[in-house]
């Protein structure tokens, strides 16, 4: 008996340590004058290979868009080079970008999208960029104006 006690808190031990930690980050719009209502969320799962996000998302118009992990963890308007101000410009530069998600008209939830070999401690103190997608005169989408963005308090 006194081994079956023991093999379970083993094993609960072991199940504990395997889960993966989650956190639920609110994106809220963006505007020049700060943050707007909250346009749903994007739900990062840490797996032993790297980060899993999935954007749940509502009221988003139609079309294409990016989500980078931004350099700050301001999602405040900020001043481009030219002296602009801009939406959620203190975010600062991208250091990741996502796969893009193409919005329709209903759309909620979007496909996981995938970081790998980056944790929790990477993305501390960062910032989830959603930005208009931008065709360019050269053929191909850029990034266009930021739309929505969501801190990554210390995880």
């Amino acid at each position: 008996m006194k081994s079956l006690i023991a093999f379970l808190i083993v094993v609960g031990i072991s199940v504990s340590v395997v889960q993966a930690r989650e956190v639920v980050v609110t994106m809220n719009k963006t505007n020049v004058s700060g943050l707007g209502d909250a346009l749903g969320v994007v739900v990062i799962t840490e797996t032993g290979s790297g980060l899993s996000l999935a954007p749940f998302l509502h009221d988003m118009p139609n079309g294409d868009y990016s989500l980078t992990i931004n350099e700050t963890l301001s999602c405040q308007s900020g001043l481009s080079n030219t002296g602009i101000t801009l939406p959620a410009m203190a975010a600062g530069n991208s250091l990741w970008r996502l796969p893009d998600i193409k919005v329709s008209a209903g759309m909620e939830g979007f496909e996981p999208m995938f970081l790998p070999e980056v944790g929790f401690s990477d993305i501390s103190r960062r910032s989830i960029v959603i930005s208009k997608r931008a065709n360019s005169t050269l053929g191909y989408a850029v990034g266009g104006e930021r739309i929505a963005c969501g801190s990554l308090e210390q995880y």
